[in-house]
């Protein structure tokens, strides 16, 4: 391949191989050829970058082979060269540091302050391969780095775009050496690399607590600077837990597989989905070359002719460092590495080092150290003398712990046996008396238990069908919790407890909050109550890691939590971990116990939660396809002859979602101007919701005193009253409306605390006043929102936390205003827009703010009021000017286009 490739050759050349890759493998070259039109040495060109990246396909990092490196490298020397003529903004560019696939970083000084500051400066290449995608990703980066702030990570310090329009962003200059080369150059003891590693591991879950992923952890992405401080750099290749992911782009992601094979984990050679615990398997990989000095492979299981690098990683357990340190002949030695290193000895590693660092390393993800911040301290255990989890918790190694960390204590305790012999019989008389004490001790422990358990799983279950009930299930669950924190100081190391004592936890979190059941609307009590149990249970699949029961009742802790943020708190990112946490362990628990009886029904529930996770985001689409997948595991059990009432309740709801997916998707359809495509739609919604009536009709009449049961008999006749509107059949839905409001009036009289009962009313009174708007009755929609109000007042009296009552304190004055104005009432319309005032500077979001501004501009002039209307148009125009528009979403931009005649005659 020429060096001296042009940009415009590039571009060319660039296009054809792009469009070439889309193709099928065989109708690849013919394409080339023809699209070269004639032209020999570009189709050579092309053809060249081609068969180089079919071979090296499986191991593609964001776009590099070696023959698009050679040409890169040619591109970004002209491109160096035209950066370093010209300065970056304040920055005066000395020299590149280095280059990779997606940019090149040189050294900069700031010279336009008092003093010097030398900083790292990343920029995009100019002709990068699939030049939008690595330029996404260098901004991907710089959102990382921005939101981390940590001592052992470099930090961001400013940003931007270059005067050819390529992003660029400057970061702390860390003048350091890989970790492995620091600890060797200054011959670190063993637990001096210890210490050291730590700190890498702090800096690492800190990032994960911010849901990054940093994806690529290697010697040369952890520098360490002349005063002995780590610092974790390049997060090129990390990944954001809350970033969206076209489908298109994330097929190149896959397919380029982001890594540093030696360091990868299997799920990562495998092309899964990465998480937190894929940098727990590289930090373990690193580990073993800071104990080591070698890469965890055998050199004769790499050589020509044997199995690759990848298979080794994902089949073939790695021998522990001990061993490894006695034959480094053998073992892979990292590019570069002096030829000897054997920072510690095989007796110094056997044991506890070795059980930690083969953890860390384990091939199945859930059993590894569930966090970079465990690793860390099972390392300080280590460093301590007290059991590490790795090991266990076998009584003779727990002695032999002790002992070494008392040897002085031990040896003066020999001096004083003849002395002890002498009072034998009064420690007798004394340990009996002990013995008494441990044994009422126990029988309190017990006790306190069974009560415990008989609390939350016996009588909150026999009172909780029972009207009115409310306040005493609140009562209970807080006695519950004295007496688990109380169980929970004491608890004993048994895995069989410490299960039972997180599946209480996570029963009680139901209780508290459990969307879609019968719940006290305790949301933060509920979140604390989940993640109290979630680490009860990760403490027992610890010790009990293919225990079938362990595994399941921890990945329930996972969909819990990740249908209690999702529906209580919208927040999607957390959402999406939780549930992508549950789906390993689900995974998992299939791969071990494939036959049992219950994976069915564990993975039709997560197929629901991630079915509501797609329509809360309104993708109706990808949520109709998990809804349709738990139909069909749910719909033979629930159905057969071994039916459960849980599995038939889980099918009902099953159908209602899918009612609700066609009911969004016809409202869809209707504002795209196919109203009969619409209608289809709607005619499809009533089918399936006469089934899932159907089915909780019965389930009722076998319990017909379960408030649960009832609601949910409710829940489906406000669904058969909306379908009804949409069909056009305005008088019917609008009967049904009435007679299902009056029922649940009825029962929440019964209970006038349930906070789930009256957000219940609150959903059926906007589908009652969304339905009269359809019908073009402003007066009545009105009229809905009005008694929407009187219980959003109930819910903010008995305490309701949960999103959606908050969201009604904006909501509802939005709607009173906004139908108020249409139909004159006067009165009611200047009290919503005295609130909408004090609102609107409190929004969270722009685009919310916009459309209430907008709002109040219209309702100030159907009142009547132009000079108010103009000084609102005025402060919006003003606040449109002062927040600017970079970074700001389509639907923001297009709403500021159009008051462009505002700001005109505002």
């Amino acid at each position: 391949m020429a060096t001296d490739l042009s940009a415009d050759r590039w571009a060319q050349v660039n296009e054809i191989l792009r469009q070439a890759i889309e193709l099928p493998p065989a109708a690849r070259r013919e394409f080339v050829q023809t699209a070269c039109g004639g032209y020999p040495s570009l189709c050579r060109e092309v053809l060249e970058l081609l068969t180089a990246y079919e071979a090296d396909e499986a191991s593609w990092n964001f776009g590099s082979s070696p023959l698009v490196d050679h040409a890169l490298r040619a591109l970004a020397a002209r491109q160096t060269t035209s950066v370093l003529e010209d300065k970056v903004g304040p920055y005066r560019i000395l020299h590149e540091l280095g280059t990779g696939g997606m940019g090149t970083v040189y050294l900069a000084v700031r010279d336009d302050l008092d003093f010097e500051q030398r900083v790292a400066i990343k920029i995009g290449h100019q002709y990068a391969f699939n030049r939008d995608f690595l330029q996404r990703r260098l901004r991907t980066e710089r959102a990382i780095l921005a939101r981390l702030e940590h001592p052992n990570i470099a930090r961001l310090l400013d940003g931007g775009t270059t005067r050819n329009g390529l992003p660029f962003f400057v970061m702390e200059y860390v003048p350091g050496v890989p970790i492995t080369a620091y600890c060797q150059q200054r011959q670190l003891t063993t637990r001096q690399r210890l210490e050291m590693f730590q700190s890498v591991c702090q800096a690492v879950h800190y990032a994960h607590q911010n849901l990054v992923i940093h994806r690529d952890l290697k010697p040369g992405n952890i520098l360490v600077t002349e005063d002995g401080i780590p610092k974790l750099i390049d997060f090129g290749i990390a990944k954001l837990l809350d970033e969206q992911t076209s489908t298109a782009e994330a097929h190149t992601v896959t397919r380029q597989r982001a890594m540093t094979v030696p360091y990868a984990s299997p799920e990562q050679v495998r092309g899964e989905a990465v998480t937190t615990a894929t940098d727990v398997y590289a930090l373990g990989v690193l580990l073993y070359e800071l104990l080591t000095g070698c890469l965890p492979f055998h050199v004769e299981k790499v050589s020509e002719g044997k199995p690759s690098l990848e298979y080794l990683i994902q089949q073939v357990e790695p021998p522990p460092p001990s061993v490894a340190v006695r034959q480094p002949e053998k073992m892979l030695k990292p590019s570069g590495s002096p030829a000897e290193v054997r920072p510690a000895s095989s007796r110094e590693l056997a044991g506890d080092l070795d059980a930690i660092v083969m953890r860390a390393m384990h091939k199945d993800p859930p059993a590894r150290y569930a966090s970079a911040e465990q690793l860390a301290a099972d390392i300080e255990h280590y460093l301590q003398g007290w059991p590490v989890l790795a090991r266990g918790a076998s009584a003779r190694y727990r002695l032999r712990k002790f002992l070494h960390r008392h040897r002085v204590t031990a040896g003066l305790t020999l001096v004083f046996i003849t002395a002890l012999a002498v009072t034998t019989v009064i420690s007798l008389r004394q340990a009996h008396l002990s013995a008494l004490a441990e044994e009422q001790a126990k029988r309190q422990f017990q006790e306190t238990w069974s009560l415990a358990r008989s609390n939350i799983f016996e009588l909150h279950d026999a009172i909780e069908r029972l009207p009115g009930s409310t306040s005493a299930r609140e009562v209970l669950v807080q006695q519950t919790l004295i007496y688990l924190d109380r169980l929970g100081q004491q608890a004993s190391s048994d895995p069989k407890f410490q299960r039972e004592l997180g599946r209480a936890y996570i029963r009680v979190g139901e209780v508290q909050g459990r969307p879609y059941a019968a719940n006290l609307g305790d949301v933060p009590g509920a979140l604390k109550s989940y993640e109290t149990g979630r680490q009860w249970l990760e403490k027992a699949c610890q010790l009990q890691g293919n225990d079938f029961e362990c595994l399941r009742d921890l990945s329930i802790s996972y969909e819990r939590l990740g249908e209690l943020v999702l529906y209580r708190n919208r927040d999607f990112t957390a959402a999406r971990f939780h549930l992508d946490r549950a789906a390993t362990l689900r995974e998992r628990l299939t791969r071990l116990h494939p036959e049992h009886p219950e994976v069915r029904y564990l993975t039709a529930t997560l197929a629901i939660a991630n079915g509501d996770w797609y329509h809360m985001q309104g993708n109706a689409i990808d949520a109709l396809k998990h809804f349709a997948r738990a139909y069909r595991l749910l719909e033979p059990v629930a159905t057969g002859p071994a039916a459960t009432l849980a599995c038939e309740r889980k099918l009902a709801g099953v159908l209602q979602r899918k009612v609700y997916c066609l009911l969004n998707l016809g409202t869809f359809l209707r504002h795209s101007g196919l109203p009969a495509e619409a209608q289809r739609v709607y005619q499809r919604a009533w089918g399936l919701h006469q089934r899932a009536l159907a089915l909780r009709q019965k389930l009722l009449a076998s319990q017909p005193t379960s408030v649960e049961l009832r609601r949910s008999v409710l829940d489906s006749l406000v669904d058969e009253a909306e379908i009804n509107g949409r069909l056009r059949q305005f008088a019917v839905s609008r009967r049904q409306f009435e007679t299902v409001f009056r029922q649940f009036e009825a029962l929440a009289s019964e209970d006038p605390t349930n906070r789930e009962l009256l957000l219940d009313i609150v959903s059926l009174l906007s589908r009652f006043a969304n339905m009269e708007e359809d019908a073009g009755h402003p007066a009545e929609a009105l009229a809905q929102w009005q008694r929407i109000e009187a219980y959003r007042q109930k819910l903010q009296e008995v305490g309701s936390v949960a999103t959606e009552a908050q969201g009604l304190q904006a909501e509802v004055p939005l709607n009173l205003a906004r139908l108020a104005v249409q139909c004159d009432a006067l009165a009611v319309g200047w009290q919503a827009v005295q609130r909408l005032e004090a609102i609107i500077p409190n929004l969270p979001d722009d685009l919310q703010r916009v459309r209430y501004w907008r709002t109040l501009v219209e309702a100030y002039r159907r009142l009547g009021n132009p000079g108010a209307s103009l000084a609102a148009k005025a402060r919006l125009a003003q606040w449109l000017a002062q927040s600017g528009t970079e970074g700001a979403s389509p639907a923001v931009l297009g709403t500021a286009a159009d008051l462009y005649s505002i700001r005109r005659w505002g």
